[in-house]
């Protein structure tokens, strides 16, 4: 008779194999893991940025349509408050308190510096109306330059328009 040989053979895997297959993994998830918390603030920065060059575009837009007259640029502070505190029919709207201030602290011999502070929000922006007509005639333009701020020093966004003014 014939002797039979026992055969080891193995099924599976061994410990050691397991655990260096959870090492990798582990740091394969590490990796994958950071990569999360970097695309959620630049989405938040994203976002940010869009509703204030949104922001930025739709205050522009209210400045610049009408055509100012020349004693308006004697007090834009007064013109750019009843501009910005209307609702959509042209009637004053107390949910929109717009508060505009000559900044006399930016001291700048090319244009006047306004801030505007809404107390219904987080952000403000200032306007810039340079000094100098970029356009001359019987309707003058001056260029404005609106830089959006929300809560540090740089602006988030900033947009460029003229003020039309009738000689």
């Amino acid at each position: 008779m014939k002797i039979m040989e026992k055969h080891h053979t193995q099924n599976g895997l061994t410990l050691v194999e397991v655990l260096a297959a959870l090492v990798i993994l582990g740091i394969v998830f590490i990796g994958f893991m950071t990569i999360f918390p970097q695309m959620t603030l630049n989405n938040e920065k994203t976002e940010t940025k869009l509703d204030t060059m949104n922001l930025a575009r739709e205050e522009m837009s209210k400045l610049t349509r009408p055509t100012y007259t020349e004693t308006d640029l004697v007090n834009l502070s007064t013109k750019f408050m009843d501009i910005l505190n209307v609702d959509t029919q042209g009637m004053p709207d107390p949910n929109k308190p717009y508060k505009v201030i000559l900044d006399l602290a930016s001291e700048n011999t090319d244009y006047i510096s306004y801030k505007v502070e809404n107390s219904n929000s987080d952000y403000t922006f200032t306007v810039n109306v340079y000094k100098d007509k970029e356009i001359e005639g019987s309707v003058s333009l001056y260029k404005v330059i609106l830089k959006i701020y929300t809560g540090g020093t740089s602006p988030n966004s900033e947009t460029y328009g003229f003020l039309k003014v009738s000689i």
